[in-house]
């Protein structure tokens, strides 16, 4: 029998002896003087004969000739490793992304102008509320405090007196005192306008002013006082005099609290326990009101805020737990045994609505820190379980294979490989959710990425016992 190539070689061995003839023919009319319309007319003749049993012969020929049919190479079974459909009940989880928050970042501001005097704390340094951290200069509010306290003195005196009454030579002294008291009042006020029309012209600052005030405040509650005692020696202390000594006094203790406030005012203090995280200024410098001094943070708990979409969000309640992995913590904590990556966070509030112009839900999640590893800025990983799934199947996530888009896993079935496509869900512990036309063989869990439905497979422990 004739192979493929001996087929074609015949085939066109026919066509150049079926052309030749055609010559020939022609030839031996034009020698017998035939006219040219007898000669075409012989060509269409011989041309279509020769067109029709070419390809009869290559119909005839081409199926039906030469060698045997080669041989099928066989491939040899892919070598699997399986095991069985798992029914377990899973919570389906949903992991964000988010950052590591202090609970609660505290700036610690100037109230007073003043220049920097000490500075007690450092970056980092661990404070508790009411730790001194800054002191600023407070030579004028001390003077300003100690006037106050003495204008209190000086009413609460006379009030003693008038209440214990007065003898002759108590006027004579009081009467002194009153004149004493006016003129100082006069020089006061005298000081005053000399110290706003110097403060209007930028020659002096408002502190100075200020500090006029109150000495022009304080003469003026001498005078008052004064006048207050020469009357009550002169007419006996009746019981509006009295009520009014009682007036300068609660007055006077008011100018002494708000002395002492001022005062207070220019050591800066934590009103929070927490860390250092900057110092804004350095000992000589002059500050102004709302400068910060030091920024407070108060990093135990610390939060996460997380978004999550409207799909999820009505599975969260605060109180709820949450897995949270910090991978900056456990690279830096590995060598401690400080578990960065498993730790334990619990949902504190979720947001009644979403984020306008989408539909993400604000959720945050408070994580104890204890020892301080988590840091302000961190990345983090939160792992949120959203819903209970019943009996599901479950899988190893190597028996999920991809292709064109679509999962699929394979089971054996005597020898051969079934694809079925499926439809993931939840993961756990390396293993997968997998739904779908299920059957109840074993799932291929390892094999080729090359493997097909319907390709022959041996089972990777059977092939290790046959050898």
């Amino acid at each position: 029998m004739l192979d493929r190539g001996g087929r074609y070689v015949l085939y066109w061995k026919l066509i150049i002896l079926t052309g030749w003839s055609v010559d020939e023919g022609v030839l031996e009319v034009q020698g017998g003087k035939t006219t040219r319309g007898f000669i075409k007319e012989k060509w269409r003749l011989w041309s279509t004969v020769t067109y029709f049993i070419s390809i009869s012969l290559f119909l005839a020929l081409g199926p039906g000739c030469g060698n045997s049919a080669p041989a099928t190479v066989e491939r040899r079974p892919a070598v699997v490793e399986l095991t069985e459909l798992e029914r377990r009940d899973i919570y389906e989880a949903v992991t964000v992304s988010g950052q590591v928050s202090a609970s609660s970042e505290v700036k610690v501001l100037v109230e007073l102008p003043g220049r920097v005097e000490e500075i007690n704390v450092s970056l980092g340094d661990k404070v508790e509320k009411g730790d001194l951290l800054a002191k600023l200069d407070s030579r004028d509010q001390e003077v300003q405090l100690q006037q106050a306290r003495a204008a209190l003195a000086a009413a609460g005196a006379q009030l003693a007196e008038a209440q214990a009454g007065a003898r002759p030579q108590d006027l004579t002294q009081a009467r002194a005192t009153l004149m004493q008291a006016e003129s100082a009042h006069q020089t006061a006020a005298a000081e005053l306008e000399r110290m706003e029309v110097l403060y209007r012209e930028g020659i002096i600052s408002l502190q100075q002013l200020e500090m006029a005030r109150a000495q022009q405040t304080a003469a003026s509650a001498g005078l008052q006082t004064a006048r207050a005692v020469v009357e009550k020696l002169e007419q006996g202390a009746s019981q509006h005099t009295l009520q009014a000594l009682r007036a300068q006094v609660q007055q006077a203790e008011a100018g002494t609290a708000a002395a002492t406030r001022q005062y207070e005012r220019m050591f800066l203090r934590a009103p929070i326990s927490g860390k250092v995280a900057m110092v804004m200024v350095r000992e000589g410098e002059m500050t102004g009101p709302g400068s910060p001094v030091v920024i407070l943070v108060d990093d135990d708990p610390v939060y996460i805020d997380i978004f999550v979409d409207e799909m999820q969000v009505g599975f969260l309640v605060p109180g709820q737990v949450a897995r949270v992995e910090v991978p900056a913590a456990v690279a830096y904590n590995h060598s401690e045994g400080v578990p960065g990556d498993n730790l334990e966070g619990i949902i504190s509030g979720v947001s009644p609505a979403s984020l306008v112009g989408s539909r993400s839900f604000q959720v945050r999640v408070n994580v104890p820190n204890p020892q301080g590893y988590l840091k302000h800025g961190m990345f983090a990983r939160v792992t949120l379980s959203t819903r209970f799934r019943a009996d599901a199947v479950m899988v190893p996530a190597t028996a999920v294979q991809q292709r064109e888009g679509r999962d699929y896993i394979f089971f054996y079935d005597n020898g051969r490989a079934r694809a079925v496509e499926v439809k993931t869900g939840a993961q756990q512990e390396g293993m997968i959710q997998v739904e779908g036309e299920l059957y109840q063989l074993p799932v291929i869990v390892r094999a080729p990425r090359s493997l097909n439905d319907g390709d022959a497979v041996q089972d990777l422990q059977e092939a290790g016992e046959a050898r």
